[in-house]
């Protein structure tokens, strides 16, 4: 037995949609969690040797210098930037949410039409069977002449006529289960049946006249549409925040110099020029400093410009698609409102639509009708059984549309990466 849970999780195991929504979601993951670490950029190194013209063979002034800078971020940029990177993963998780959702109600909408075309092909199927069973009566009467040649011809005609019926209500049921397997990644032929214990719709229970007012604003459109605009506020919070003080870049480092004094430099006497030698042979020189950009032509403020007005932009969006959600739930009642009340008049016309067939066989035995009121007044009464199952269909699809509507079709399912 498949139940419908089970149908939607091998759905969305077996679907590249949602493999490629886990990819992106990792992703997002990794990259969130690489823009929230260290507390400064990675340190920079630097390492020069200079060398000096040669005044003697062996003796040329050298100097080697090491540098190293860190640049230090400020405890505010370092949450404005951890706050954007965390709503940026937001932004992937909502769409990540909104993949889901649409994936488990293309899954569960298949399996409520599957059932709807089962149970149609099945009346179909009864329908055939009953002008079968007419035409060969007919038949039989014909032989013994308690009939005429036209009821024969007409019990015929119904008899084709409910045989096609039924093999397009078959091949719609074919069709629709192929769907349905396609989705779930297996063969059709794996599929059971929608009857009692095999594979059925999960009840939906969302009526229509309890929706809340405020209610839309879970529908993962919305949420996913609301996290970008949190992500591009958040992103031009990082941006503003680098333009209210310079970022400071603290450089240290060591240096080494030789020095040699040539004859020309100082006086010809050996003993002199070599105490200045050895006196300047070495010396370290410790190096500290400081470096921050100047506020002239900074790109800095344009961008963070440029970041309020796209955060800006992200908030409209999301007031319109809220405006959207909340008149496609409004849509959504009212068509559950609808179907509703048709499955309710269905219903209740069942027991007579009953009794009606068995007291039109019943006249026409007792030949107070002919054939052909008994032809025309059962397909109006199997007519109307169909439209029963037709509205049935149609509650189990507005409920569909409203759960989507209102974000509670896949709330307890996750698309973990």
């Amino acid at each position: 037995t498949l139940r419908e849970e089970e149908a939607v999780r091998r759905a969305i195991a077996a679907s590249p949609a949602a493999r490629a929504a886990r990819a992106r979601l990792a992703s997002a993951r990794a990259a969130a969690a690489l823009r929230r670490g260290a507390l400064v950029e990675a340190p920079e190194a630097e390492l020069s040797a200079t060398l000096g013209p040669s005044l003697l063979p062996e003796e040329d002034d050298q100097s080697t210098e090491a540098t190293v800078s860190v640049t230090l971020e400020r405890p505010t940029v370092r949450r404005a930037r951890r706050a954007a990177a965390t709503a940026g993963y937001e932004v992937a998780l909502s769409e990540a949410r909104l993949t889901l959702d649409a994936l488990v109600f293309e899954v569960r909408a298949a399996v409520a039409a599957l059932a709807a075309a089962e149970a149609l092909a099945r009346l179909a199927a009864t329908v055939q069977a009953d002008a079968d069973t007419l035409a060969e009566g007919v038949a039989l009467r014909f032989r013994v002449g308690d009939a005429s040649e036209l009821d024969l011809r007409l019990a015929r005609l119904d008899a084709v006529r409910a045989a096609t019926a039924a093999d397009e209500a078959a091949g719609e049921a074919v069709e629709t289960r192929a769907r349905l397997a396609a989705l779930l990644g297996v063969p059709a032929q794996t599929l059971p049946p929608t009857a009692p214990g095999g594979l059925a719709p999960a009840e939906i229970s969302t009526p229509a006249a309890l929706v809340p007012a405020d209610a839309s604003p879970v529908a993962p459109a919305l949420a996913a549409a609301r996290a970008e605009a949190a992500s591009a506020e958040a992103e031009a919070r990082y941006a503003q925040s680098r333009t209210r003080l310079p970022t400071f870049t603290l450089r240290g480092g060591v240096e080494r110099s030789r020095l040699f004094y040539g004859p020309d430099d100082l006086d010809a006497d050996p003993a002199v020029r070599d105490g200045f030698r050895r006196l300047g042979r070495a010396g370290v020189d410790v190096l500290v400093g400081v470096s921050f950009p100047l506020p002239f032509g900074s790109p800095a403020r344009r961008e963070a410009d440029l970041a309020v007005a796209e955060s800006a932009a992200r908030a409209a969006e999301a007031d319109a698609v809220a405006a959207d959600v909340a008149g496609a739930a409004e849509a959504a009642r009212l068509r559950l409102l609808r179907a509703e009340a048709a499955q309710a008049r269905s219903r209740s016309a069942q027991a007579d639509i009953t009794e009606s067939l068995y007291l039109l066989r019943l006249a026409y035995s007792g030949g107070q009708i002919g054939l052909d009121d008994l032809i025309t007044g059962r397909a109006r009464l199997y007519e109307r059984l169909a439209d029963g199952l037709r509205a049935e269909a149609d509650v189990a699809q507005a409920r569909l549309a409203l759960a989507r509507a209102l974000g509670t079709l896949s709330s307890e399912l996750r698309l973990d990466p």
